[in-house]
């Protein structure tokens, strides 16, 4: 299903205060693990739009084949994404490169989801950048958490989990 991602996402030192505070706040812990994220592209044509079709393991056989769309100018990330889920991994990404897709890139990280109402809230490891807490909702919604889990504007981090994974620096697809 279409629908517009907003977010926002603050570099963070540790994850160890923001549980407690998540704990306190009775924040639902969703999952935690491994995520591969793989992305497949067709002679460019997705990223010089600013598009990207991202394919997530999620465990060994499980995920997500995310599209998103260019991303809005704002103080808050927005852009439009269809998802869906996905049982066989590995058919997925067969059917991908029958299609002609080719993967591009990708990354791993350590994701923890936690779910206050409507709003969910992630740590994410990324190996050599470190830690991240990602907050996804509404505009107020994102800024009610942000105030309660004590997160300043400064810490606001305006990269792609794919920039800052690649050490990419300017505009970038993802």
């Amino acid at each position: 299903m279409d629908r517009f991602e907003i977010e926002q996402k603050f570099k963070i030192e540790g994850p160890s205060a923001f549980r407690k505070k998540l704990k306190k706040l009775k924040a639902k812990k969703i999952r935690s693990g491994i995520e591969r994220d793989r992305f497949f592209d067709f002679k460019n044509a997705l990223r010089c739009r600013g598009c990207i079709l991202r394919l997530r393991q999620k465990g060994d056989l499980e995920g997500l084949l995310t599209f998103k769309g260019p991303r809005f100018p704002g103080r808050f990330k927005k852009r439009l994404e269809a998802e869906v889920g996905i049982s066989e991994i590995r058919m997925a990404e067969r059917l991908l490169r029958l299609a002609g897709f080719r993967p591009v890139t990708g990354y791993a990280k350590k994701r923890e989801e936690y779910r206050i109402g409507k709003t969910l809230v992630t740590l994410d490891y990324l190996r050599g950048p470190g830690w991240f807490l990602e907050i996804e909702g509404s505009r107020s919604g994102i800024t009610e958490i942000r105030r309660k889990l004590g997160v300043s504007e400064r810490q606001l981090e305006e990269r792609s989990y794919l920039q800052i994974a690649k050490g990419i620096r300017g505009k970038y697809a993802a």
